[in-house]
């Protein structure tokens, strides 16, 4: 896994052009230093079309000083980092105003556009939003396709899967993460090293331009307790207790991370809402390297398989592959919403993905290679709960076999994800 090559080709590369027949603004949005960037450039080249970057400070004051006049006159422009200078959304608009078609322009950035000034406003009906995520496993192995289609239309495609993964592969995929230059570190030191500057650039830096962060080191503190939780329900009062901060800072904190795309909110999936079932959102980190990182397990210290390594590593073996499919469902053409399902009466399903014409697929994920009739039953429920929607119900696990134990609930190994 270390070490690979510099450049791996992103999935985003196909869709952006194809979103640019449809919307006059497409907009890439993700964290920091995940390669939206160098997408950009590799866009923009293609189209032979300028390509501005605002985290230059002499061309983002240029731009706020002039924002009428600084967008360039070309069939389609490429702006890097628009949250630099979010005055532009407005030149943006106005010139939309004049001239609507699709294709204009497309921007990136490492701030939701929702946190800035009237930014989503200003664009409202005109702007579709991209996300890129850490590079997913099917990209770094440089495999075209997913398990998602499969799974709507034809889940019996996949039994014939066998895995040859072994569980120090599946630690080391964990620990590594997506990170582009998490991937190309030549050691774990070196990625270690790499994981904490980004970390502390990222809270000095980003943060600070969306709100006053007068505590660096209690926002450090709390994403911690958010790596060791991850994949659990929030719980707003610990996490801002273990932090030391008030509940209010905490979840202003939150947000703020939440909008520079560090952690994210899976919702719950409301298509068969109860009084019964939990409202609040699960808490993941977007890369299980950072949060890794964040609770100092290293794949040593994992391969020791104490009780605390092993706790750990089902939580972050849930978020890596929570995120695997938020990143292959975001490929899709057609997903309408993910979350999860929990009642009060403890029956949860880790992950759904819902299609726009109402088909559903749901995941649990399960750190064991052997598996127990139990690990079905939420399946089963939620099965039995929505009908002839339910196209497949997923255990994801580390054994080497695929199996249809009964009616649309399929037990599949996790490298299926990015196998070919």
């Amino acid at each position: 896994m270390d070490g690979q090559p510099e450049l791996i080709r992103r999935r985003v590369l196909d869709l952006v052009p194809q979103r640019a027949t449809e919307f006059p603004v497409v907009l890439l949005q993700g964290p920091r230093a995940v390669g939206k960037s160098t997408a950009l450039r590799i866009l923009a080249a293609a189209d032979h079309a300028p390509c501005i970057d605002l985290d230059d400070p002499i061309v983002a004051d240029d731009a706020l000083a002039n924002p009428s006049s600084f967008l360039p006159s070309a069939p389609r422009v490429y702006l890097d980092e628009h949250q630099r200078a979010p005055v532009l959304l407005d030149a943006i608009k106005a010139r939309l105003n004049r001239d609507g078609r699709p294709g204009q322009f497309v921007l990136a950035g490492s701030t939701s556009v929702n946190a800035l000034p009237a930014g989503t406003q200003a664009l409202t009906g005109r702007l579709h939003r991209l996300p890129v995520y850490p590079l997913s496993q099917r990209e770094v192995e440089g495999h075209e396709g997913g398990v998602l289609a499969h799974l709507f239309d034809a889940p019996e495609s996949l039994l014939v899967a066998r895995s040859q993964t072994e569980r120090d592969e599946y630690v080391n995929r964990v620990v590594v993460g997506g990170y582009p230059q998490a991937l190309r570190s030549p050691n774990e030191p070196a990625r270690q090293r790499w994981f904490a500057d980004y970390l502390t650039q990222t809270i000095l830096r980003d943060l600070p331009a969306l709100e006053a962060i007068r505590r660096p080191e209690a926002v450090r503190r709390l994403l911690s307790l958010v790596a060791a939780s991850t994949g659990q329900i929030a719980t707003l009062g610990s996490l801002a207790e273990g932090a030391g901060v008030q509940p209010r800072t905490a979840q202003t904190y939150l947000d703020v991370l939440e909008q520079t795309f560090i952690i994210h909110r899976l919702q719950p999936w409301t298509r068969v809402p109860t009084s019964r079932t939990f409202r609040k959102p699960k808490l993941h980190l977007v890369d299980s390297g950072l949060a890794a990182h964040l609770l100092r397990l290293t794949s040593d210290k994992m391969a020791t398989r104490a009780p605390e390594a092993l706790t750990a590593f089902g939580g972050l073996l849930e978020s890596f592959v929570v995120a695997e499919i938020l990143k292959e469902a975001s490929w899709l053409d057609d997903t309408a919403s993910v979350g999860y399902w929990r009642t009060h009466e403890g029956v949860e399903v880790d992950l759904i993905v819902e299609r726009l014409d109402g088909a559903v697929v749901a995941f649990e994920i399960k750190s064991a290679q052997r598996l127990k009739d139990g690990d079905l039953a939420a399946l089963r429920a939620l099965r039995d709960r929505i009908g002839p929607d339910f196209r497949a119900g997923v255990v994801l696990h580390t054994g080497p076999r695929a199996a249809n134990p009964e009616d649309r609930l399929f037990t599949l190994p996790i490298d299926q994800l990015w196998s070919p």
